[in-house]
C-alpha cells in the first residue's frame, strides 16, 4: 500500500494538491482505495483535491474501489461533490468527515462500514433528515460511527417539521455514538429515536472530550432512545457514564454479557456479567452501591430537548492499485 504523505509544516494551498493528483487521476479507474486528510484550513482545498474524481465520464467511474477516507473538519465550503460518475460497486468501507457528498445507491448502496462525522451545513431536523436518508440508501451496514460535532457558527435551521421517516439496520452489529462538547446533540438524539437495529451485539458510548460529570441530557437520552434488547456488549465513556442509571439499563438488556466502563482518572472496569448481575440490586452493587437508582424508560415518541453548544499539513495517501 503506497503512501503519500507531505513533509511536515509545510504550507499546502489548492495548487499543491492539484499537483499532488494530476499524476495519479488518469489511473483511477484502477484505484482500489484513497485516502485524503487535510488537517490545516486552506480554502478550496476539496475542489482542488476531488475535480478529477467528478466528472461523469466513464474514466472517472471507480470498478475497483473499495476504501475511501475523505478527512478535512477545518472545510467551510459548503459544495456538495458527486464522485465517480456515480459508479463505484465494490465500495464497503467510508470514512468521511468535513465533506457533503452525493449520496447515490450506485456508489453508497454496497457498504459495510461507515465512519461519519456530520459536516455541519445543515442543524438541527435537516441534519437528522440528511442523515437518515443516507442510511435509507446504505442499510446494508455492518458498522456504522456516528458524530455531529458542535460548529462555532452553525448555519440557520432550514427545516421546521420534524423528521418520522425511521430507517432499519437489519445488518448493524457494531455502533458508535460519539459526543464532542458538552451534552449530547439533539441531532444525534433525534436521529437515534428513528434508526431501528434488530442485530445489534455491540455499542460504545464515546466522550471525545473525557467529560468528567455526566452530560445533563443523558437521562431524556435513554428515555427517548430504546437500546435493543440484543446487545450483548456496551462500552460506555465518561460523560455517557451515570451510576445510577445502569441498573434500568441492563435490566432491559437479558442478553448483555460484558460491560466496560471508562472514567476520569480511574482505570477501565470490565464487567463480565451472569444472569444473577443484571437483577437490579446486584448492578447497583457492581457500578454504584452507595446511590438510589434512576429509572430510565424508553419511549420512542417523545422529542429530545434541545441542546446549545457554546493550518499547514496534508496527509494523502495514493489510491491503492
Amino acid at each position: 500500500m503506497a503512501r503519500w504523505p507531505a513533509p511536515e509544516h509545510k504550507f499546502v494551498d489548492a495548487i499543491t494538491v492539484q499537483w499532488y493528483f494530476h499524476p495519479v487521476t488518469p489511473l483511477l479507474r484502477r484505484w482500489r482505495s484513497l485516502e485524503i486528510v487535510f488537517t490545516d484550513y486552506a480554502p478550496y482545498l476539496w475542489n482542488a483535491a476531488l475535480s478529477g474524481c467528478c466528472s461523469q465520464s466513464r474514466r472517472s467511474q471507480a470498478p475497483a474501489l473499495q476504501e475511501l477516507t475523505l478527512i478535512y473538519r477545518a472545510n467551510d465550503d459548503t459544495k456538495q461533490f458527486c464522485l465517480f460518475a456515480g459508479i463505484a460497486p465494490r465500495l464497503r468501507t467510508v470514512t468521511i468527515d468535513g465533506v457533503r457528498l452525493t449520496w447515490l445507491p450506485s456508489l453508497f448502496g454496497n457498504l459495510t462500514f461507515l465512519d461519519y462525522t456530520h459536516h455541519g451545513f445543515s442543524v438541527e431536523h435537516q441534519a437528522v433528515h440528511d442523515v437518515i436518508s443516507m442510511l435509507e440508501i446504505s442499510s446494508r451496514l455492518v458498522e456504522l460511527r456516528i458524530l455531529f460535532p458542535p460548529k462555532q457558527r452553525p448555519p440557520p435551521p432550514t427545516r421546521s417539521q420534524p423528521v418520522t421517516r425511521r430507517v432499519i439496520l437489519r445488518f448493524l452489529k457494531h455502533l458508535h455514538l460519539r459526543v464532542e462538547g458538552s451534552d449530547i446533540p439533539f441531532e444525534l438524539a433525534h436521529l437515534m429515536t428513528l434508526v431501528f437495529t434488530p442485530s445489534l451485539t455491540s455499542l460504545r458510548l464515546i466522550d471525545v472530550d473525557h467529560r468528567h460529570p455526566a452530560f445533563p441530557s443523558l437521562k431524556s437520552f435513554f428515555y427517548v432512545c430504546a437500546i435493543t434488547p440484543s446487545l450483548r456488549f456496551l462500552r460506555i465513556e465518561y460523560g455517557w457514564y451515570d451510576p445510577r442509571m445502569m441498573s434500568s439499563i441492563l435490566s432491559a438488556l437479558p442478553h448483555l454479557r460484558q460491560v466496560i466502563v471508562r472514567r476520569s482518572h480511574m482505570p477501565d472496569q470490565v464487567h463480565n456479567l451472569t444472569s444473577r448481575d443484571r437483577k437490579g440490586h446486584r448492578t447497583r452493587e457492581l457500578f454504584h452501591p452507595h446511590e438510589p437508582p434512576y429509572i430510565v424508560q424508553a419511549c420512542p415518541n417523545r422529542e429530545h430537548p434541545r441542546h446549545k453548544h457554546p493550518n499547514d499539513a496534508i496527509h494523502v495517501r495514493l489510491p491503492v492499485l
